[in-house]
């Protein structure tokens, strides 16, 4: 898992060359606090309604978002609801199953059929803390543009990294990036 993680991470930076590492310093407490916070809320409280709330749905993530995934139709894609269909989808227990479903792909035929809320998942995990489940966590502070990038590896999915970058909008840090990669 750790070497899936370390490769994220590392095509994240490919991703994203304005992100510059080299001057980083520690993680602020309350970015900490706060990903800890949509962590239990996403994965172990599995409220999607609530988990929404931690991210910032600004334009600039629905453009990256389209780039990756090179969704055609750019007009007609909702971030809102592809949020909700990749954050769900983390929840199902068969984790292979997502796979015929296209993994969170926008353009993958199976998408359509990606859950948008747990309650409609048939078997889903069921963890009672974050540390049943959160094989991995490391997070680092980007001083130069007040990023934190976060990996995050799920115990279920060891061939999977997940990747979100924090920042603070206005008083509150806000998740402005996610995306994922299969090792």
């Amino acid at each position: 898992m750790k070497q899936v993680l370390s490769s994220a991470i590392f095509i994240l930076l490919l991703a994203i060359p304005a992100l510059s590492f080299a001057q980083s310093q520690a993680v602020p407490e309350e970015a900490i606090e706060t990903f800890n916070a949509f962590l239990q809320t996403w994965l172990v409280d599995q409220n999607i309604d609530h988990a929404l709330l931690y991210f910032d749905k600004s334009e600039d993530f629905s453009n990256k978002i389209k780039e990756v995934f090179e969704v055609p139709d750019k007009e007609s894609f909702d971030l809102d609801l592809w949020l909700r269909k990749t954050l769900t989808m983390w929840l199902i227990q068969d984790h292979g199953s997502v796979e015929s479903l296209g993994h969170g792909n926008p353009t993958a035929l199976g998408y359509q059929f990606l859950p948008t809320e747990p309650k409609n998942l048939k078997k889903r995990i069921s963890p009672q803390n974050i540390n049943e489940i959160v094989g991995l966590k490391d997070m680092i502070m980007d001083s130069k543009n007040a990023l934190v990038m976060v990996g995050v590896g799920l115990n279920y999915a060891p061939r999977d990294a997940l990747l979100f970058l924090m920042k603070k909008v206005g008083t509150e840090w806000k998740i402005t990036f996610y995306i994922w990669m299969v090792g």
